[in-house]
Protein backbone atom coordinates (compact mmCIF):
# COMPACT_ATOMS: atom_id res chain seq x y z
CA UNK A 1 0.00 0.00 0.00
CA UNK A 2 2.84 2.51 0.68
CA UNK A 3 4.66 1.63 -2.37
CA UNK A 4 0.75 2.33 -4.20
CA UNK A 5 0.78 5.58 -2.56
CA UNK A 6 4.72 6.88 -3.40
CA UNK A 7 3.80 5.82 -7.52
CA UNK A 8 0.59 8.08 -7.10
CA UNK A 9 2.26 11.58 -9.35
CA UNK A 10 -0.52 13.87 -7.26
CA UNK A 11 1.30 12.85 -3.86
CA UNK A 12 3.36 15.56 -2.13
CA UNK A 13 6.50 16.07 -1.18
CA UNK A 14 5.20 16.48 2.70
CA UNK A 15 2.69 13.43 2.45
CA UNK A 16 5.35 11.68 1.31
CA UNK A 17 7.38 13.05 4.49
CA UNK A 18 4.88 12.85 6.62
CA UNK A 19 4.04 8.88 5.62
CA UNK A 20 7.43 8.06 5.96
CA UNK A 21 7.90 9.39 9.58
CA UNK A 22 4.52 7.54 10.64
CA UNK A 23 5.46 4.38 9.15
CA UNK A 24 8.88 4.44 9.73
CA UNK A 25 8.49 5.31 13.91
CA UNK A 26 5.46 2.57 13.97
CA UNK A 27 7.78 -0.10 12.45
CA UNK A 28 9.96 0.65 14.97
CA UNK A 29 7.66 0.44 17.89
CA UNK A 30 6.32 -2.92 16.77
CA UNK A 31 9.62 -4.43 16.57
CA UNK A 32 11.08 -2.69 19.45
CA UNK A 33 7.72 -4.46 21.24
CA UNK A 34 8.63 -7.52 20.02
CA UNK A 35 12.04 -7.93 20.85
CA UNK A 36 11.56 -6.77 24.39
CA UNK A 37 8.58 -9.45 24.49
CA UNK A 38 11.27 -12.04 23.58
CA UNK A 39 14.39 -11.15 25.17
CA UNK A 40 12.84 -9.47 28.38
CA UNK A 41 9.89 -12.05 28.85
CA UNK A 42 12.91 -14.79 28.52
CA UNK A 43 15.61 -13.68 30.75
CA UNK A 44 13.00 -12.04 33.92
CA UNK A 45 11.39 -16.23 33.69
CA UNK A 46 15.18 -17.00 34.30
CA UNK A 47 15.59 -14.74 36.94
CA UNK A 48 12.56 -15.41 39.29
CA UNK A 49 12.78 -19.21 38.14
CA UNK A 50 16.54 -19.53 38.98
CA UNK A 51 15.64 -17.42 42.88
CA UNK A 52 12.34 -19.81 43.07
CA UNK A 53 14.56 -22.96 42.96
CA UNK A 54 17.07 -21.62 44.88
CA UNK A 55 14.79 -20.79 47.65
CA UNK A 56 13.21 -24.01 47.30
CA UNK A 57 16.39 -25.66 47.63
CA UNK A 58 17.44 -23.71 51.15
CA UNK A 59 13.66 -24.23 52.22
CA UNK A 60 14.58 -28.37 51.93
CA UNK A 61 17.88 -27.99 53.30
CA UNK A 62 16.20 -25.92 56.69
CA UNK A 63 13.91 -28.91 56.70
CA UNK A 64 16.08 -31.56 56.68
CA UNK A 65 18.73 -29.45 59.15
CA UNK A 66 16.11 -29.31 61.36
CA UNK A 67 14.83 -32.77 61.59
CA UNK A 68 18.84 -33.99 61.80
CA UNK A 69 18.83 -32.00 65.08
CA UNK A 70 15.79 -33.18 66.51
CA UNK A 71 16.51 -37.05 65.51
CA UNK A 72 20.29 -36.42 67.27
CA UNK A 73 18.62 -35.13 70.41
CA UNK A 74 16.31 -38.16 70.74
CA UNK A 75 19.02 -40.61 69.37
CA UNK A 76 21.50 -38.92 72.27
CA UNK A 77 18.39 -39.29 74.84
CA UNK A 78 18.33 -43.13 73.57
CA UNK A 79 21.30 -43.74 74.77
CA UNK A 80 22.24 -41.79 77.70
CA UNK A 81 19.83 -39.78 78.81
CA UNK A 82 16.75 -42.18 80.01
CA UNK A 83 16.59 -45.12 81.57
CA UNK A 84 13.87 -47.64 82.37
CA UNK A 85 14.75 -48.63 85.99
CA UNK A 86 14.51 -44.91 86.77
CA UNK A 87 11.42 -43.75 85.54
CA UNK A 88 10.73 -40.35 88.00
CA UNK A 89 14.49 -39.15 86.60
CA UNK A 90 13.69 -40.15 82.83
CA UNK A 91 9.99 -38.07 83.39
CA UNK A 92 11.72 -35.48 84.53
CA UNK A 93 14.68 -35.45 81.72
CA UNK A 94 11.73 -35.70 79.49
CA UNK A 95 9.70 -32.84 80.39
CA UNK A 96 13.44 -30.75 80.50
CA UNK A 97 13.81 -31.67 76.94
CA UNK A 98 10.36 -30.92 76.50
CA UNK A 99 10.65 -27.03 78.10
CA UNK A 100 13.90 -26.59 76.14
CA UNK A 101 12.56 -27.46 72.81
CA UNK A 102 8.71 -26.74 72.56
CA UNK A 103 8.60 -28.45 69.25
CA UNK A 104 8.66 -31.64 70.71
CA UNK A 105 4.97 -32.30 71.55
CA UNK A 106 5.16 -35.12 73.21
CA UNK A 107 8.07 -38.10 74.02
CA UNK A 108 7.77 -40.85 75.75
CA UNK A 109 9.50 -44.11 76.54
CA UNK A 110 7.88 -48.10 76.45
CA UNK A 111 9.29 -50.75 77.63
CA UNK A 112 10.43 -53.51 75.54
CA UNK A 113 6.02 -54.53 75.22
CA UNK A 114 5.11 -51.25 73.72
CA UNK A 115 3.48 -49.93 77.05
CA UNK A 116 4.10 -46.26 77.74
CA UNK A 117 6.01 -46.29 80.61
CA UNK A 118 7.11 -42.65 81.13
CA UNK A 119 6.54 -39.68 79.12
CA UNK A 120 6.49 -35.60 78.79
CA UNK A 121 3.35 -34.43 81.27
CA UNK A 122 2.64 -37.70 82.08
CA UNK A 123 0.28 -38.24 78.87
CA UNK A 124 -0.12 -41.84 77.58
CA UNK A 125 1.54 -43.45 80.37
CA UNK A 126 0.64 -47.25 80.32
CA UNK A 127 -1.07 -47.22 76.88
CA UNK A 128 -0.29 -49.88 74.60
CA UNK A 129 1.44 -48.49 71.48
CA UNK A 130 2.89 -51.91 70.74
CA UNK A 131 1.26 -51.71 67.29
CA UNK A 132 1.77 -48.17 65.88
CA UNK A 133 4.76 -47.62 63.51
CA UNK A 134 7.04 -45.70 66.54
CA UNK A 135 7.13 -48.78 68.28
CA UNK A 136 7.04 -51.66 65.60
CA UNK A 137 9.65 -49.95 63.14
CA UNK A 138 11.97 -48.47 65.75
CA UNK A 139 12.55 -51.79 67.40
CA UNK A 140 15.80 -52.65 65.39
CA UNK A 141 16.54 -49.09 63.90
CA UNK A 142 15.93 -45.22 64.25
CA UNK A 143 12.14 -44.50 62.68
CA UNK A 144 11.24 -41.22 60.66
CA UNK A 145 7.15 -40.96 60.37
CA UNK A 146 5.96 -38.45 58.04
CA UNK A 147 3.31 -35.79 58.76
CA UNK A 148 0.00 -37.19 60.20
CA UNK A 149 -2.63 -36.78 62.87
CA UNK A 150 -1.90 -38.25 66.37
CA UNK A 151 -5.80 -39.29 67.17
CA UNK A 152 -4.65 -40.15 71.29
CA UNK A 153 -2.99 -37.16 71.69
CA UNK A 154 -5.62 -35.04 70.34
CA UNK A 155 -7.72 -35.57 73.31
CA UNK A 156 -4.89 -34.79 75.76
CA UNK A 157 -3.15 -31.61 73.77
CA UNK A 158 -5.71 -28.68 72.47
CA UNK A 159 -5.34 -27.42 69.37
CA UNK A 160 -3.90 -23.70 69.10
CA UNK A 161 -5.84 -22.90 66.14
CA UNK A 162 -8.86 -24.99 66.41
CA UNK A 163 -7.46 -27.27 63.33
CA UNK A 164 -6.38 -30.78 63.91
CA UNK A 165 -2.76 -31.61 65.59
CA UNK A 166 -0.26 -32.91 63.51
CA UNK A 167 2.74 -34.17 63.92
CA UNK A 168 6.33 -35.72 62.84
CA UNK A 169 7.35 -39.56 64.40
CA UNK A 170 11.15 -39.79 65.17
CA UNK A 171 12.13 -43.07 67.22
CA UNK A 172 15.13 -44.61 68.14
CA UNK A 173 15.31 -48.00 70.13
CA UNK A 174 16.47 -48.05 73.50
CA UNK A 175 19.35 -51.15 74.92
CA UNK A 176 21.07 -51.92 77.90
CA UNK A 177 24.49 -52.15 78.69
CA UNK A 178 24.35 -55.97 76.85
CA UNK A 179 22.75 -54.64 73.91
CA UNK A 180 19.47 -55.94 74.76
CA UNK A 181 16.50 -54.35 73.33
CA UNK A 182 14.43 -52.51 76.57
CA UNK A 183 12.21 -50.53 74.60
CA UNK A 184 11.98 -47.43 71.96
CA UNK A 185 11.92 -43.64 72.68
CA UNK A 186 9.46 -42.11 70.68
CA UNK A 187 8.75 -38.49 70.21
CA UNK A 188 5.93 -36.66 68.35
CA UNK A 189 7.52 -33.35 66.84
CA UNK A 190 4.68 -30.48 66.21
CA UNK A 191 4.24 -29.33 62.44
CA UNK A 192 4.13 -25.93 63.62
CA UNK A 193 7.93 -25.83 63.61
CA UNK A 194 7.75 -26.27 59.75
CA UNK A 195 5.73 -23.09 59.47
CA UNK A 196 8.16 -21.50 61.30
CA UNK A 197 10.84 -22.33 59.44
CA UNK A 198 8.71 -21.41 55.95
CA UNK A 199 8.22 -17.89 57.96
CA UNK A 200 11.74 -17.25 58.13
CA UNK A 201 12.39 -18.47 54.28
CA UNK A 202 9.75 -16.12 52.98
CA UNK A 203 11.11 -13.06 55.04
CA UNK A 204 13.31 -11.83 52.05
CA UNK A 205 10.14 -11.99 49.62
CA UNK A 206 8.11 -9.21 51.14
CA UNK A 207 8.66 -7.33 48.84
CA UNK A 208 7.67 -9.80 46.05
CA UNK A 209 4.02 -10.25 45.19
CA UNK A 210 1.84 -13.57 45.67
CA UNK A 211 5.08 -15.90 46.06
CA UNK A 212 3.72 -19.28 47.87
CA UNK A 213 5.34 -21.80 49.26
CA UNK A 214 4.41 -25.74 49.43
CA UNK A 215 5.41 -29.07 51.25
CA UNK A 216 3.82 -32.21 49.19
CA UNK A 217 4.65 -35.17 50.79
CA UNK A 218 5.91 -37.82 48.96
CA UNK A 219 3.61 -40.84 49.86
CA UNK A 220 0.60 -39.41 47.88
CA UNK A 221 1.52 -35.81 46.42
CA UNK A 222 -0.95 -34.32 48.89
CA UNK A 223 0.47 -30.45 50.20
CA UNK A 224 1.56 -30.71 53.77
CA UNK A 225 2.04 -27.28 54.04
CA UNK A 226 0.95 -24.15 51.90
CA UNK A 227 -1.08 -21.36 51.90
CA UNK A 228 -4.72 -21.31 53.22
CA UNK A 229 -7.10 -23.69 52.11
CA UNK A 230 -4.53 -25.92 49.85
CA UNK A 231 -3.28 -28.25 53.15
CA UNK A 232 -4.12 -32.01 52.17
CA UNK A 233 -4.68 -31.43 48.33
CA UNK A 234 -3.12 -33.80 46.24
CA UNK A 235 -0.97 -32.04 43.07
CA UNK A 236 -0.54 -34.23 40.16
CA UNK A 237 2.28 -31.46 38.78
CA UNK A 238 5.19 -31.55 36.44
CA UNK A 239 7.31 -30.23 38.73
CA UNK A 240 6.61 -32.52 41.44
CA UNK A 241 7.43 -35.57 39.13
CA UNK A 242 10.69 -33.62 38.13
CA UNK A 243 11.88 -33.18 41.89
CA UNK A 244 12.11 -37.14 42.01
CA UNK A 245 14.49 -37.10 39.59
CA UNK A 246 17.16 -35.38 41.95
CA UNK A 247 16.78 -31.98 40.32
CA UNK A 248 16.56 -28.74 41.41
CA UNK A 249 15.12 -26.32 38.86
CA UNK A 250 11.93 -24.36 37.85
CA UNK A 251 9.89 -24.53 34.89
CA UNK A 252 6.65 -22.67 33.94
CA UNK A 253 3.45 -24.85 34.04
CA UNK A 254 -0.40 -24.82 34.77
CA UNK A 255 -1.60 -25.48 38.39
CA UNK A 256 -5.05 -27.01 39.15
CA UNK A 257 -6.70 -23.35 40.02
CA UNK A 258 -6.29 -22.85 36.51
CA UNK A 259 -3.71 -20.53 36.76
CA UNK A 260 -0.31 -20.40 35.21
CA UNK A 261 2.85 -20.36 37.43
CA UNK A 262 6.99 -19.69 37.20
CA UNK A 263 7.30 -23.09 39.88
CA UNK A 264 10.67 -23.74 41.48
CA UNK A 265 10.80 -27.15 42.99
CA UNK A 266 13.42 -29.67 45.20
CA UNK A 267 13.08 -33.00 46.75
CA UNK A 268 14.46 -33.04 50.47
CA UNK A 269 17.08 -35.56 50.41
CA UNK A 270 18.04 -35.58 54.12
CA UNK A 271 21.32 -33.87 55.93
CA UNK A 272 23.63 -35.89 57.74
CA UNK A 273 22.32 -38.63 59.63
CA UNK A 274 19.04 -38.01 58.95
CA UNK A 275 17.87 -39.91 55.80
CA UNK A 276 15.00 -37.63 54.99
CA UNK A 277 11.15 -38.02 54.08
CA UNK A 278 11.01 -37.16 50.44
CA UNK A 279 9.19 -34.31 50.55
CA UNK A 280 8.99 -31.87 47.45
CA UNK A 281 9.32 -28.27 48.05
CA UNK A 282 7.48 -25.91 45.52
CA UNK A 283 7.82 -22.47 45.37
CA UNK A 284 5.21 -20.75 42.90
CA UNK A 285 4.47 -17.18 41.10
CA UNK A 286 2.20 -16.36 39.14
CA UNK A 287 3.13 -15.71 34.98
CA UNK A 288 1.39 -12.49 35.21
CA UNK A 289 2.70 -11.30 38.12
CA UNK A 290 6.47 -12.37 36.73
CA UNK A 291 6.18 -10.58 33.66
CA UNK A 292 3.99 -7.41 35.23
CA UNK A 293 7.10 -5.70 34.97
CA UNK A 294 7.93 -6.78 31.34
CA UNK A 295 4.05 -6.07 30.57
CA UNK A 296 4.69 -2.08 32.03
CA UNK A 297 7.47 -1.67 30.12
CA UNK A 298 5.64 -2.47 27.14
CA UNK A 299 2.72 -0.36 27.41
CA UNK A 300 5.40 2.34 28.27
CA UNK A 301 6.67 1.56 24.46
CA UNK A 302 3.84 1.50 23.07
CA UNK A 303 2.88 5.03 24.29
CA UNK A 304 6.11 6.15 23.75
CA UNK A 305 5.77 5.12 19.83
CA UNK A 306 2.55 6.85 19.60
CA UNK A 307 3.84 10.47 20.89
CA UNK A 308 6.81 9.75 18.56
CA UNK A 309 4.69 8.69 15.34
CA UNK A 310 1.98 12.42 16.00
CA UNK A 311 5.30 14.06 16.21
CA UNK A 312 7.56 12.82 13.56
CA UNK A 313 4.05 13.05 11.44
CA UNK A 314 3.77 16.52 12.06
CA UNK A 315 7.40 17.10 11.70
CA UNK A 316 7.35 15.86 8.53
CA UNK A 317 4.29 17.35 7.52
CA UNK A 318 6.11 20.83 8.26
CA UNK A 319 9.64 20.34 6.77
CA UNK A 320 8.12 18.48 3.55
CA UNK A 321 6.38 22.12 2.77
CA UNK A 322 9.92 23.80 3.16
CA UNK A 323 12.45 21.09 1.98
CA UNK A 324 13.18 20.42 -1.68
CA UNK A 325 16.51 20.66 -3.58
CA UNK A 326 18.56 20.70 -0.37
CA UNK A 327 16.56 17.65 0.14
CA UNK A 328 17.84 15.87 -2.58
CA UNK A 329 21.32 17.15 -1.49
CA UNK A 330 21.20 15.91 1.68
CA UNK A 331 20.09 12.51 0.63
CA UNK A 332 22.68 12.24 -2.01
CA UNK A 333 25.31 12.94 0.27
CA UNK A 334 23.70 10.39 3.07
CA UNK A 335 23.80 7.57 0.47
CA UNK A 336 27.49 8.36 -0.35
CA UNK A 337 28.15 8.16 3.13
CA UNK A 338 25.75 5.22 3.76
CA UNK A 339 27.97 3.07 1.10
CA UNK A 340 31.72 4.51 3.03
CA UNK A 341 32.52 7.39 1.61
CA UNK A 342 33.75 10.13 4.11
CA UNK A 343 32.10 13.29 3.39
CA UNK A 344 30.87 16.63 4.80
CA UNK A 345 27.01 17.02 5.10
CA UNK A 346 26.00 19.61 2.62
CA UNK A 347 25.48 23.49 4.14
CA UNK A 348 23.30 25.68 2.32
CA UNK A 349 22.06 29.05 3.41
CA UNK A 350 18.22 30.65 3.15
CA UNK A 351 16.25 27.89 4.72
CA UNK A 352 16.56 28.30 8.52
CA UNK A 353 15.31 24.67 8.94
CA UNK A 354 17.75 23.12 6.09
CA UNK A 355 20.35 24.51 8.00
CA UNK A 356 19.45 23.44 11.16
CA UNK A 357 18.67 19.76 9.98
CA UNK A 358 22.43 19.98 8.19
CA UNK A 359 23.98 21.06 11.05
CA UNK A 360 22.26 18.12 13.29
CA UNK A 361 23.03 15.72 10.79
CA UNK A 362 26.30 17.00 11.17
CA UNK A 363 26.39 16.40 14.79
CA UNK A 364 24.80 12.92 14.37
CA UNK A 365 27.73 12.09 12.25
CA UNK A 366 30.04 13.53 14.42
CA UNK A 367 28.75 11.91 17.71
CA UNK A 368 28.78 7.96 15.61
CA UNK A 369 32.49 8.36 14.84
CA UNK A 370 32.64 9.39 18.46
CA UNK A 371 31.02 6.86 19.69
CA UNK A 372 32.50 4.32 17.76
CA UNK A 373 35.78 5.76 19.06
CA UNK A 374 34.82 5.16 22.29
CA UNK A 375 33.47 1.45 21.34
CA UNK A 376 36.81 0.51 19.92
CA UNK A 377 38.64 1.68 22.80
CA UNK A 378 36.32 -0.41 25.16
CA UNK A 379 36.46 -3.21 23.03
CA UNK A 380 40.41 -2.66 23.47
CA UNK A 381 40.35 -2.09 27.53
CA UNK A 382 37.61 -5.40 27.93
CA UNK A 383 39.69 -8.38 28.86
CA UNK A 384 38.54 -11.49 28.16
CA UNK A 385 39.94 -15.00 28.92
CA UNK A 386 41.02 -16.17 25.21
CA UNK A 387 40.65 -19.91 26.00
CA UNK A 388 36.84 -19.71 27.78
CA UNK A 389 35.49 -16.42 27.32
CA UNK A 390 35.30 -15.02 30.54
CA UNK A 391 35.97 -12.16 32.15
CA UNK A 392 39.46 -12.26 33.37
CA UNK A 393 41.40 -10.53 36.70
CA UNK A 394 41.33 -7.25 34.54
CA UNK A 395 37.85 -6.78 34.49
CA UNK A 396 37.31 -8.11 37.99
CA UNK A 397 38.19 -4.70 39.25
CA UNK A 398 35.66 -3.00 37.40
CA UNK A 399 32.71 -5.22 37.95
CA UNK A 400 33.85 -5.46 42.00
CA UNK A 401 33.43 -1.23 41.89
CA UNK A 402 30.10 -1.44 40.26
CA UNK A 403 28.69 -4.39 42.47
CA UNK A 404 29.99 -2.65 45.71
CA UNK A 405 28.37 0.44 45.10
CA UNK A 406 25.12 -1.58 44.35
CA UNK A 407 25.59 -3.76 47.20
CA UNK A 408 25.80 -0.48 49.69
CA UNK A 409 22.70 0.94 48.30
CA UNK A 410 20.34 -2.11 48.20
CA UNK A 411 22.11 -3.49 52.04
CA UNK A 412 22.88 -6.63 50.26
CA UNK A 413 26.22 -8.62 50.46
CA UNK A 414 29.20 -9.86 47.73
CA UNK A 415 29.72 -13.15 48.35
CA UNK A 416 33.10 -14.63 46.79
CA UNK A 417 33.58 -18.57 45.76
CA UNK A 418 37.62 -18.72 45.07
CA UNK A 419 37.43 -23.02 43.12
CA UNK A 420 40.20 -24.29 42.25
CA UNK A 421 39.64 -27.73 40.31
CA UNK A 422 40.89 -30.50 42.10
CA UNK A 423 42.49 -33.88 39.65
CA UNK A 424 42.61 -31.58 36.65
CA UNK A 425 46.70 -31.42 36.30
CA UNK A 426 46.76 -35.68 36.27
CA UNK A 427 44.59 -35.38 33.55
CA UNK A 428 45.81 -32.66 31.76
CA UNK A 429 49.69 -34.38 31.96
CA UNK A 430 48.35 -37.13 31.01
CA UNK A 431 45.49 -36.73 28.16
CA UNK A 432 47.38 -33.47 27.17
CA UNK A 433 46.77 -29.29 27.41
CA UNK A 434 43.91 -30.21 24.77
CA UNK A 435 41.61 -32.30 26.46
CA UNK A 436 42.78 -29.87 29.39
CA UNK A 437 41.68 -26.84 27.29
CA UNK A 438 38.02 -28.58 26.67
CA UNK A 439 37.81 -29.22 30.46
CA UNK A 440 37.87 -25.48 31.31
CA UNK A 441 35.70 -24.63 28.52
CA UNK A 442 33.24 -27.00 29.91
CA UNK A 443 33.59 -25.97 33.23
CA UNK A 444 32.84 -22.17 32.36
CA UNK A 445 30.26 -23.40 30.63
CA UNK A 446 28.71 -25.02 33.86
CA UNK A 447 29.46 -22.25 36.04
CA UNK A 448 27.96 -19.87 34.20
CA UNK A 449 24.56 -21.77 34.39
CA UNK A 450 24.77 -21.26 38.02
CA UNK A 451 24.86 -17.48 38.29
CA UNK A 452 22.43 -14.81 37.61
CA UNK A 453 22.55 -12.36 35.06
CA UNK A 454 24.22 -9.80 37.50
CA UNK A 455 26.59 -11.84 39.00
CA UNK A 456 29.94 -12.76 37.71
CA UNK A 457 32.28 -15.83 36.66
CA UNK A 458 36.24 -15.01 36.64
CA UNK A 459 38.78 -17.41 35.15
CA UNK A 460 41.74 -16.13 37.37
CA UNK A 461 44.45 -18.74 35.43
CA UNK A 462 44.97 -22.24 35.43
CA UNK A 463 42.45 -24.16 36.72
CA UNK A 464 41.32 -21.27 39.27
CA UNK A 465 37.89 -19.61 38.73
CA UNK A 466 36.09 -16.65 41.43
CA UNK A 467 32.24 -16.58 41.65
CA UNK A 468 31.12 -13.08 42.90
CA UNK A 469 27.55 -13.56 44.16
CA UNK A 470 25.03 -10.83 45.18
CA UNK A 471 23.37 -12.11 48.13
CA UNK A 472 20.81 -10.72 51.10
CA UNK A 473 22.58 -9.33 53.93
CA UNK A 474 20.38 -11.54 56.00
CA UNK A 475 21.87 -14.94 54.71
CA UNK A 476 24.76 -14.34 52.90
CA UNK A 477 26.72 -17.23 54.42
CA UNK A 478 23.80 -19.89 53.78
CA UNK A 479 23.28 -18.29 50.22
CA UNK A 480 27.13 -18.65 49.68
CA UNK A 481 27.18 -22.54 51.29
CA UNK A 482 24.18 -23.26 48.97
CA UNK A 483 26.02 -22.08 45.44
CA UNK A 484 28.90 -23.57 46.44
CA UNK A 485 27.18 -27.42 47.12
CA UNK A 486 25.83 -26.35 43.48
CA UNK A 487 28.98 -25.82 41.94
CA UNK A 488 30.74 -28.69 43.49
CA UNK A 489 27.69 -30.94 42.47
CA UNK A 490 28.12 -29.51 39.00
CA UNK A 491 31.91 -29.90 38.46
CA UNK A 492 31.37 -33.69 39.93
CA UNK A 493 29.36 -34.39 36.73
CA UNK A 494 31.00 -36.43 34.16
CA UNK A 495 32.71 -35.00 31.47
CA UNK A 496 32.83 -36.51 28.05
CA UNK A 497 35.27 -35.37 25.80
CA UNK A 498 36.78 -37.13 22.95
CA UNK A 499 35.27 -40.63 23.27
CA UNK A 500 36.47 -39.65 26.88
CA UNK A 501 34.56 -40.17 30.21
CA UNK A 502 36.55 -38.13 32.60
CA UNK A 503 35.68 -37.09 36.29
CA UNK A 504 37.38 -34.03 38.28
CA UNK A 505 36.49 -31.98 41.63
CA UNK A 506 36.38 -28.92 42.89
CA UNK A 507 37.30 -27.01 46.47
CA UNK A 508 35.49 -24.14 47.18
CA UNK A 509 36.85 -21.25 49.83
CA UNK A 510 33.95 -18.71 50.66
CA UNK A 511 34.10 -15.50 51.96
CA UNK A 512 31.60 -12.68 52.66
CA UNK A 513 31.90 -8.70 52.00
CA UNK A 514 31.73 -6.76 54.10
CA UNK A 515 31.75 -9.52 57.06
CA UNK A 516 35.02 -10.81 56.50
CA UNK A 517 36.79 -7.55 55.64
CA UNK A 518 36.55 -4.11 54.73
CA UNK A 519 37.62 -4.11 51.02
CA UNK A 520 36.57 -6.89 48.58
CA UNK A 521 40.07 -7.31 46.98
CA UNK A 522 41.16 -8.46 51.04
CA UNK A 523 38.16 -10.59 51.19
CA UNK A 524 39.15 -12.08 48.01
CA UNK A 525 42.33 -13.28 49.47
CA UNK A 526 40.22 -14.74 52.41
CA UNK A 527 38.36 -17.11 49.84
CA UNK A 528 41.67 -18.06 48.67
CA UNK A 529 42.89 -18.71 52.24
CA UNK A 530 39.64 -21.03 52.82
CA UNK A 531 40.17 -22.59 49.59
CA UNK A 532 43.40 -23.96 50.39
CA UNK A 533 42.23 -24.76 53.77
CA UNK A 534 39.54 -26.98 52.30
CA UNK A 535 42.12 -28.77 49.85
CA UNK A 536 43.95 -29.35 53.22
CA UNK A 537 40.96 -31.16 54.89
CA UNK A 538 39.86 -33.58 51.87
CA UNK A 539 39.56 -31.65 48.80
CA UNK A 540 36.05 -31.63 47.06
CA UNK A 541 33.98 -29.70 49.50
CA UNK A 542 33.71 -26.13 50.76
CA UNK A 543 35.33 -23.91 53.20
CA UNK A 544 33.89 -20.45 54.79
CA UNK A 545 36.80 -18.52 55.95
CA UNK A 546 37.25 -18.47 59.61
CA UNK A 547 34.76 -21.43 60.49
Amino acid sequence: MNMVLFKSKSLSLRARITITSVLTIALLTVILNFMVAQNASRAMRNEVGVSLADLSFLMANKLDQYMWSRATEVALLSRFGVSGSDLEATQHILNGVQEAVPSFSWIGLTNSRGTVTAATGGFLVGFDISTRPVFVEAQKSPFYGDVHEAKLLAELIPSKDGFPLEFVDISYPVFDNTGEFRGVLAAHLSWEWARIVQQSIMVPLRERHNVEMFVVSEQDDTVLLGPPGTIGQQLSLQSVWASRTGTNSFLEEDWPNGERYLTGYVQSSGYETYPGLGWTILLRQSVSEAYAVVDDFQRYIWLLGAFFVVVFGALGWYLGGRISQPLSDITYAANRISAGDIIPIPRHKGIKEIEVLESSLQRLLNSIDEAEGALDDMELKAHRDALTGLPNRNALAEYIRKAKNDAQVRNQTLTFLYLDLDKFKPINDTHGHKIGDEILIEVANRLQEIIRSNELVVRLGGDEFLMILRTDEKCPRDTGIMVAERVIHAINMPLLIDDLELSIGCTVGIAIWPEHGAEPMDVIGHADEALYAGKKTGRNRYQVWGS
